[in-house]
């Protein structure tokens, strides 16, 4: 397991490239709703099972099952700020590809087979490294893994209470814990198997440390349920699947459903790939890897179920690779031939000069504002409160968990990234305004009595968000007060509404009006309302090449 000074060079090369590539702006939709609830948490000193965040149901349940590490975030940010949420999200992603580095070559593989296999295979999955508590899940299965492979090799009882511990932990931290738990029934039912099946290999347990190995697992079940929500964590998909399918979160659906991006593509080939590799050796070797194979095999179904899960297939897939293409007779004579001294000074330059190439652009990448204000409707949330405009108001649930972490408990909202506080009647409700369903002027303005919408009206929801909008603004009374890259802002005309309407309002420009079809005694005024609106927004792009059609126009 020692390794030469050139190859702990080369490995902090490369935790180095996995730390600037995992060091990714915030940009997720459910970042500040986490944080909120951590806030909350920390305020109440109490992890709540009610919700209070969303004025449509009030009360419903919440399953807290990301209770643990949302009082974390809410304390990180709290003590350093998002750019310190963001530094500790990238250390944990590094902290995690080492363990897999030291998993590599725990099952054999050699360091620079290790280095030269980890980053390609993990590359396209790099950017799921963001603040929120499922990465956390990323590090505990590297973890896990290591741990059980360490009992494996050295049947000792520390281990197994670590194991234990880890689960524990994991249940208090997001609902994935079952993959934990699952990988905890395959090393046991792969052993047992090699008992029964020495085409596979010989059972590494004596009975005696099976028997240990069982009541080890069973009780991290037991330990999975102590957490505040008890079964509710455990089985958390099982409540929010319906919600989930109701509105088609992107992050849910398979990864099949993703295949007209080039870098779903590529990362199906990969797997595939891979996979196709790894069951090939598994079949024609003598000794087959049967744990190893079923861990890579079973974490690969996962993104064809979620798209969301593709960051676990290079935790297992990239050591196991590592392994067998440090062992293949081919490969081992191309290493035998590369210990020549003039390839292996060829080779330590070329990796040096690659190894340099991705920092640098790993490095020329780096964020320059933490938050993705182009992305999330931060300065949309900070000018409704600025202005005063009541709720309660209509929002789309990635924008609900900022309005959260700046307006509550002033303002609460239609709905946020939960699936489980949406379930029944909110989501149905959010569906049939949003689209426009028969009984959605009720819905908004008799039952709900809608004040303003906020409003995401850039692909892929463009679509859906035009025909509300001009229904709002031509049968409604509703005037557009805010435009910016990441959201619309429009308010019902009332009295309590004129202030605002008479300094903000904008009457002749919209995202979804061609700027060269204004007409030209209605230009000056156009003109007009783009700088108003760029003096507010002047970082906008949208804002600013909606300008230069207007100008052109001219």
């Amino acid at each position: 397991m020692t390794l030469t000074r050139a190859q702990k060079v080369f490995l902090l090369l490369l935790l180095g490239i996995f730390f600037v590539f995992s060091f990714n702006q915030i940009r997720d939709f459910d970042t500040f709703y986490h944080l909120s609830a951590g806030r909350l948490m920390v305020e109440t000193r109490s992890v709540p099972t009610t919700d209070s965040f969303t004025f449509t149901n009030p009360g419903g349940r919440w399953i807290s099952h990301e209770w643990l590490i949302q009082i974390l975030f809410y304390l990180v940010i709290v003590a350093f700020g998002p750019w310190g949420l963001i530094t500790g999200i990238a250390l944990l992603g590094t902290l995690t590809y080492y363990l897999v580095f030291l998993l590599a070559r725990r099952w054999g593989a050699h360091p620079y087979w290790a280095l030269a296999v980890l980053f390609p295979v993990a590359y396209l999955t790099l950017e799921q490294w963001v603040v929120r508590p499922q990465v956390l899940s990323y590090f505990l299965l590297a973890a896990a893994v290591l741990l059980l492979d360490s009992y494996w090799r050295w049947p000792k009882t520390a281990y197994l209470v670590g194991l234990v511990f880890l689960i524990w932990f994991w249940a208090n931290a997001h609902a994935s814990v079952l993959l934990g738990l699952a990988a905890i029934c395959w090393y046991g039912l792969a052993d047992i198997l090699k008992s029964k099946l020495r085409r596979w290999g010989a059972p590494a347990l004596s009975t005696r440390e099976r028997r240990r190995f069982i009541y080890a697992g069973l009780a991290a079940l037991v330990f999975a349920f102590l957490n505040p929500n008890t079964y509710q964590s455990v089985f958390y998909y099982y409540f929010i699947r319906d919600t989930h399918a109701l509105l088609n979160v992107a992050e849910w659906r398979s990864l099949l459903d993703f295949l007209a991006i080039p870098q779903a593509k590529l990362f199906l080939a990969l797997m595939t790939a891979v996979d196709l590799l790894l069951v090939f050796k598994f079949l024609h070797d003598r000794k087959p890897h049967l744990t190893r194979t079923g861990l890579v095999l079973g974490v690969s179904l996962m993104p064809l179920l979620a798209i969301r899960h593709v960051g676990y297939f290079p935790l297992v897939a990239a050591p196991l690779l590592a392994t067998e293409l440090s062992q293949s007779g081919v490969f081992a004579k191309l290493a035998a031939r590369l210990n020549a001294r003039a390839f292996r000074r060829i080779g330590v330059a070329a990796a040096a000069i690659l190894g340099i190439a991705l920092l640098s652009r790993g490095l020329l990448a780096w964020p320059r504002e933490p938050v993705g204000t182009h992305i999330l409707a931060t300065q949309a949330v900070d000018f409704l409160g600025q202005t005063g405009i009541a709720g309660p108001g209509f929002n789309f649930a990635h924008d609900g968990g900022y309005l959260e972490w700046r307006l509550y408990p002033k303002y609460k909202v239609f709905l946020d990234g939960r699936a489980e506080t949406s379930a029944g009647r909110p989501a149905q409700d959010f569906l049939t305004i949003a689209q426009m369903r028969p009984g959605w002027e009720q819905l908004a303005f008799d039952h709900y009595r809608l004040n303003y919408f906020l409003l995401w009206y850039r692909q892929p929801l463009d679509g859906v968000v035009a025909p509300l909008q001009r229904a709002l603004i031509e049968k409604h009374n509703f005037r557009l007060v805010y435009w910016d890259d990441a959201a619309i802002l429009l308010v019902r005309n009332t009295p309590e509404n004129r202030v605002v309407i008479d300094q903000y309002g904008i009457k002749i420009v919209n995202p979804f009006l061609d700027p060269t079809s204004i007409p030209e005694d209605k230009q000056t005024e156009a003109e007009k309302e783009m700088r108003s609106l760029l003096a507010r927004s002047p970082d906008s792009a949208m804002l600013r090449a909606y300008a230069e059609l207007l100008r052109t126009a001219n």
